[in-house]
C-alpha cells in the first residue's frame, strides 16, 4: 500500500515518495466542533520538522523481523507536507535539525546498523553497529547501545562513529535511555540481581566518575525516565501493587516521590521542554488518550477528548507549547496538533495504507531534537 493523506485541498506530489501532500480542512476544538482552517504559518514550530517511522510489519523497533524494511518520513507541522527521507527505523533529529540518526538492518540477520543522514536525505552513511541511537544535547557526539540482548552497553562516539567509549554496561536493551539536558548524566533501565526486577539507574558521563546508582525503589518497576530542564530531577512511570502512576526522583539524593495517584497511566511519560507540564497516556476506558499534569502532579488535563481513533503516541514541540499526537483507527494513522492547554485540537494529516505499500504500524515519533523518539506501548 502507499501512504497517502486524507484530502482537504490538493498539494503537489513529492517526487519519488508516492505521497500526496494534502492538509485537513477543519480544526477541531478541544470538545469537538468545527473551527477555522489551520493555515500555513499558524504554528510556531521553530523550524523543526516531525519525523516518523512507517513499517509494513508490527516490529518496527528492530527494523523488522520481517524482510521488508521500514521507511522514515518527515512532516512539516505548518503545512502537513509529508516527504520520504530514507529507509530505516528509530529516527532521531540532531539538536540543530540538520542531520538525523536512525537504524537499519541490511541483511537477513537481526544485527542493526546506526546510520546518519542529512535533513534533505543526502549523505547516508553507517557509523556504528547497534541500536537506540541518540545525540548528546550539544550535538557534538552520538550514543548508541550494542552487545548481547539484556547485557548491552551504552557507547559514546563522535558523529562519524570514531572514538567510541563505554558509558554504562548491563543495559536492558528493550528500553531507550535518556540524556540529561546538559549532557552530564544518562539514565537507563537495567536488570536488578536482588531482587530480580528492573531498575532505573543514572550514571555521570565524565572520566573517572562514580559508578551508576539506582534512582527507583526495588518494587517500582520503572519505565524510561524524562528529565526536567534543570537536570536535577527525572520522572518515570512506575508500578506498585498493580497501580501505574508517575514518580519523580532527584539525581543527587535518589529520593523517589509519587506524583500521581490516579492509576491507569501508560507510557511514554514526558516532561515538557519548559518543565511546566508532564504528558502521558492514560488507559482508563472513558478517558483513554493524552493527558498532562503539572510538574507537581496536580491539575490533570485531558488533551485529546473527542479525538477519533486510538492515541498511539505523541511528542512535544521544541518550545513546549504544542504536542503532535499519532492516532490509529483500524489501518489508518492520523497526525494531530494540540496546544499544551488542550485547545485548538487540529488534524494535521492522515496516513493511509494502499495495496502496494502495506502499513502495519507507524511509530518512533519525534519533533525536533529530543532525548529519544517516542514509541507507543
Amino acid at each position: 500500500m502507499r501512504i497517502g493523506l486524507l484530502p482537504a485541498r490538493k498539494a503537489p506530489l513529492v517526487p519519488g515518495s508516492g505521497i500526496v501532500l494534502l492538509t485537513m480542512a477543519f480544526v477541531f476544538g478541544a470538545c469537538g466542533g468545527e473551527s477555522p482552517v489551520l493555515e500555513s504559518g499558524q504554528v510556531d514550530t521553530m523550524g523543526a520538522k516531525i519525523a516518523l517511522e512507517a513499517c509494513p510489519h508490527e516490529y518496527g523497533f528492530f527494523d523488522g523481523f520481517d524482510s521488508t524494511p521500514c521507511d522514515i518520513y518527515v512532516v512539516d507541522p505548518e503545512t502537513g507536507t509529508v516527504s520520504h527521507l530514507t529507509t530505516g527505523s528509530n529516527p532521531v533529529w540532531s539538536p540543530d535539525g540538520q542531520r538525523m540518526l536512525f537504524t537499519h538492518r541490511t541483511d537477513a540477520r537481526r544485527d542493526q546498523g546506526v546510520y546518519i543522514v542529512n535533513a534533505d536525505g543526502s549523505n547516508v552513511s553507517k557509523v556504528a553497529t547497534g541500536l537506540s541511537p541518540a545525540w548528546t544535547p550539544d550535538g557534538a557526539n552520538i550514543s548508541y547501545t550494542s552487545g548481547p540482548c539484556g547485557e548491552q552497553c551504552i557507547y559514546l562516539a563522535q558523529p562519524d562513529g570514531s572514538g567510541a567509549s563505554t558509558i554504562a554496561s548491563g543495559v536492558f536493551s528493550s528500553y531507550p535511555y535518556s540524556w540529561s539536558p546538559r549532557g552530564s548524566h544518562v539514565t537507563y533501565i537495567a536488570i536488578n540481581s536482588t531482587p530480580a526486577s528492573v531498575g532505573l539507574y543514572v550514571v555521570a558521563v565524565t572520566p573517572g566518575s562514580a559508578a551508576s546508582k539506582p534512582l527507583s525503589a526495588p518494587d517500582t518497576a520503572p519505565g524510561v525516565a524524562s528529565w526536567f530542564p534543570d537536570g536535577k530531577r527525572v520522572v518515570f512511570l512506575g508500578r506498585v501493587h498493580k497501580s501505574h502512576d508517575i514518580y519523580a526522583a532527584g539525581i543527587e539524593d535518589a529520593h523517589q516521590t509519587r506524583l500521581t495517584t490516579i492509576g491507569d497511566i501508560e507510557g511514554p511519560v514526558k516532561v515538557s521542554p519548559d518543565g511546566l507540564r508532564i504528558a502521558f497516556l492514560r488507559s482508563e476506558a472513558e478517558e483513554w488518550g493524552l493527558h498532562t499534569v503539572s510538574a507537581k502532579g496536580s491539575d490533570l488535563n485531558f488533551l485529546t477528548k473527542g479525538m477519533t481513533g486510538h492515541v498511539w503516541t505523541y511528542a512535544w514541540s521544541p518550545d513546549g507549547k504544542r504536542l503532535v499526537v499519532l492516532t490509529r483507527e483500524q489501518d489508518n494513522y492520523g497526525l494531530w496538533l494540540v496546544n499544551a492547554d488542550g485547545s485548538s485540537l487540529a488534524r494535521l494529516a492522515e496516513l493511509r495504507a494502499t495495496p502496494d505499500k502495506p502499513i502495519a504500524t507507524v511509530r518512533a515519533l519525534s519533533w525536533g531534537w529530543s532525548q529519544s523518539p517516542m514509541y507507543p506501548n
